[in-house]
C-alpha cells in the first residue's frame, strides 16, 4: 500500500472496510493529515494483491469494520506489526528502510514516470504544491529530462 498509493502509516492503520472501493479501483483516505480527505487510484497490481487479501479475509470470517486486522483476532491490525514487518524485511533485505520512506519512494517513482507535480500533490494529499517540490531533487532522471529542454 504504501508503494502504490504513498498512505501514511497512520492512515493506513485507520483504512476502513468502506475506504477501499476495489470495484471503483480507489482508495478513500478520509481525515488525512491535516483533516483532509483524498481519493487515490488503484492501480492494476496493487489491485489483485487487494483482491487476493479481501478473499483471505472473507475465508477467515472477519467482521470488524478496519480494513486491515489482526492475523489471529477479529480487530483492527496492532500500531506494531507493520513495525515488526519492517524489521524482518529490512533483515532478510539488507536494506534499511522505513514506513515513511516508502511514501517518499512512491512520489519519487510517480515523477520518475511522468507524474506532474500538480497530480502528485493531489494523490500525496499536500494542500501546498511547494512541499511536493521537494521530491524534485530526489531523482536524477528528472533533472537529466529537464536538461534536454535547454535550448542550446
Amino acid at each position: 500500500m504504501f508503494l502504490y498509493t504513498g498512505i501514511r502509516i497512520g492512515e493506513l492503520y485507520n483504512l476502513k472496510m468502506s475506504d477501499v472501493k476495489l470495484e471503483e479501483k480507489v482508495v478513500h483516505i478520509i481525515c488525512g493529515k491535516g483533516q483532509k480527505d483524498r481519493k487515490v487510484p488503484i492501480n492494476h497490481s496493487l489491485y489483485f494483491i487487494l483482491e487476493a487479501y479481501l478473499k483471505d479475509r472473507t475465508k477467515r470470517k472477519v467482521s470488524c469494520p478496519y480494513f486491515f486486522v489482526s492475523l489471529k483476532l477479529d480487530e483492527k491490525m496492532s500500531t506494531n506489526v507493520i513495525k515488526r514487518l519492517v524489521i524482518k524485511l529490512r533483515k532478510k533485505s539488507g536494506i534499511y528502510f522505513y514506513p515513511h520512506i516508502l511514501r517518499h519512494t512512491f512520489a519519487t517513482l510517480m515523477l520518475e514516470g511522468g507524474c506532474n507535480l500538480y497530480t502528485l500533490s493531489k494523490l500525496m494529499g499536500h494542500s501546498d504544491i511547494k512541499t511536493t517540490t521537494i521530491y524534485l531533487g530526489t531523482t536524477t532522471a528528472h533533472l537529466h529530462a529537464e536538461m534536454c529542454k535547454h535550448p542550446l
